[in-house]
C-alpha cells in the first residue's frame, strides 16, 4: 500500500516538489481495488510436474539448462515436486521451481492440503507482483494529479 510520504519522497528524488495535502487528496480519490483487480486479471499460473511438455518452452530447457533454476527444477521434480509458470498477459514472466516468498529452496507440491502447495505459492507471488505494479501506477497517477 502506497502512502503519501512514499509518493512525496519518490517525487523529491526526481526533482519534483509536491504539496502534501494534494498528494493525500489524490491518493484518496484513486480506486486502488479496481487497479488491483485489473492487474491481477493479467496473471495466470500453471503448474508442471515434469511429465510431457511444459506450458512454455521445452522440458529439456527447463530441466537440463545450465542455470541454477534448471537444476533446482530438476531436483524438485525428481523429488515429486512441481514448478509453476507465472504468465502475465499470456507471456512468461517467471518460472518458479521453489517458493519465491521464503529464503532457501522449498520445493512446491501438488497436494492442496500441504502448506507448500504450488497454488498457494503462486497466489502469494502474484499478490506481490500486483502490489508492486499498483503502487507504481498509483504513484504516477498521484503525481500527475497533484501537479495539475
Amino acid at each position: 500500500m502506497i502512502r503519501s510520504t512514499d509518493v512525496i519522497a519518490f517525487a523529491a528524488r526526481n526533482g519534483i516538489t509536491l504539496d502534501a495535502s494534494k498528494v493525500k487528496s489524490a491518493i484518496s480519490s484513486i480506486d486502488r481495488e479496481s487497479l488491483e483487480n485489473a492487474e491481477r486479471a493479467r496473471y495466470t499460473a500453471v503448474a508442471w510436474n515434469g511429465a510431457g511438455q511444459p506450458p512454455v518452452g521445452t522440458a529439456d530447457r527447463w530441466l537440463h539448462g545450465n542455470d541454477g533454476s534448471s537444476r533446482s527444477a530438476l531436483e524438485a521434480i525428481k523429488n515429486g515436486g512441481v514448478v509453476y509458470f507465472l504468465l502475465k498477459d499470456g507471456q512468461l514472466k517467471f518460472w518458479q521451481p521453489h517458493r519465491a516468498d521464503v529464503a532457501g529452496r522449498i520445493h512446491m507440491v501438488n497436494d492442496p492440503s500441504h502448506r507448500d502447495h504450488w497454488e498457494t505459492a503462486a497466489a502469494a507471488h502474484i499478490a506481490s507482483e500486483v502490489e508492486a505494479a499498483v503502487d507504481q501506477e498509483v504513484t504516477h497517477l498521484v503525481i500527475e494529479s497533484a501537479l495539475a
